[in-house]
């Protein structure tokens, strides 16, 4: 942990992940403090057995396509500009919701004034002239 904090300095929080075999490194994680949105981590990798340092990959060093997709969740979820971005997906899903109730509404209305406007003619009976 010390290697990550000496190479990723100044951080929210930090995620360390275990290696997955005898080779693997350590992936230390870490959100700094001025990141884009809470997706845009940093990453060391440490060697599992000296404990030094063997590379890093900044969120700014990643190819655009991986910083897209690091970007989709905070959009989905809403959480990209902070609290007053959640209000407004908040207010978003509740109009997306909102829409099958109000279409069925609507609907069963429609339906009503078809039944009115055929309940309206009126059959006047005429005479036959003899």
């Amino acid at each position: 942990m010390e290697a990550a904090t000496t190479v990723l300095k100044n951080a929210q929080y930090y995620n360390i992940s275990r290696e997955r075999d005898s080779v693997g490194a350590i992936a230390v994680t870490s959100l700094s403090n001025n990141a884009v949105h809470e997706s845009a981590t940093d990453i060391v990798y440490i060697d599992q057995y000296s404990g030094k340092p063997i590379s890093t990959m900044r969120f700014d060093e990643r190819s655009l396509g991986s910083q897209v997709r690091s970007t989709f969740r905070p959009i989905q979820v809403g959480s990209i500009y902070g609290t007053p971005s959640k209000i407004i997906a908040v207010i978003v899903c509740l109009f997306g919701a909102s829409f099958p109730i109000t279409g069925t509404i609507m609907w069963i209305n429609r339906l009503k004034k078809k039944k009115i406007k055929t309940k309206r003619k009126v059959f006047i009976p005429t005479e036959e002239i003899i």
